[in-house]
């Protein structure tokens, strides 16, 4: 395809919504020359872009296919944050999980810890490698997950049970690890709480299930003080 049948495409996504042209930007975007055909309507991706990864995703193409597309996008800052997490999820959904990782570190353009976000002392990004949970209306919920700002610390994770059921996990996150010795290490504060079997935690690898079981010490009432607990597993 020669530039001047990409500007038509292009036009007609823009200005018609065209499905036919979507598909076929899709279509070239798995060719071995087709980035460079596009690289040039990247700073408009924002106008092409989703449909054509629908379109790519009505024609059964991997998503990981259109990466470089996104990733350029996400650097020029003109994707928008509906479409990256749509994107994240299809990458997640396809078992392209390095694919959806490389995704995430373009996305912060630096270097990320293995535990994201390890304190909670920022907001939860959504459809990312950050702390995930289920959204439970507050009238069900057997726990309510919430981010609270205390003096000096800045945001914690509050955890508040309402004597309902729950499913776990209570909080996940995907993580990147080669195998070793962790630790995970933090404070608790708690009121009117009394876990005799302390917090578990289970680590589970996405690829063959081996899971690396560990618990944590009983926790109770805390009186107000903030107390420290720690839980070693290995790989």
């Amino acid at each position: 395809m020669q530039e001047e049948g990409v500007d038509l495409l292009m036009q007609l996504i823009r200005h018609r919504g065209n499905a036919e042209a979507a598909q076929g930007i899709a279509r070239l975007a798995t060719t071995p020359g087709g980035m460079d055909l596009l690289r040039p309507h990247l700073p408009q991706a924002r106008r092409w872009l989703p449909a054509t990864l629908n379109a790519m995703q009505a024609l059964k193409i991997p998503p990981s296919q259109a990466l470089p597309l996104v990733v350029e996008s996400l650097r020029l800052g003109v994707l928008d944050e509906a479409t990256r997490r749509r994107y994240m999820r299809a990458l997640k959904a396809s078992g392209a999980w390095l694919d959806a990782y490389g995704l995430w570190l373009a996305q912060h353009s630096s270097t990320v810890p293995l535990l994201y976000n390890g304190s909670f002392d920022a907001t939860f990004v959504v459809d990312g490698f950050d702390w995930e949970y289920t959204a439970v209306t507050r009238s069900r919920a057997g726990v309510i997950v919430n981010q609270l700002p205390i003096a000096r610390r800045g945001l914690v994770l509050e955890l508040e049970f309402t004597g309902r059921s729950f499913a776990s996990p209570l909080l996940r996150q995907h993580v990147f690890v080669p195998p070793g010795n962790y630790r995970l290490r933090g404070e608790y504060m708690a009121s009117k709480l009394r876990s005799e079997g302390g917090l578990a935690w289970k680590v589970v690898c996405t690829t063959t299930g081996a899971q690396a079981p560990a618990r944590m010490e009983a926790m109770q009432d805390t009186g107000g003080l903030w107390k420290q607990v720690q839980v070693e597993f290995a790989i």
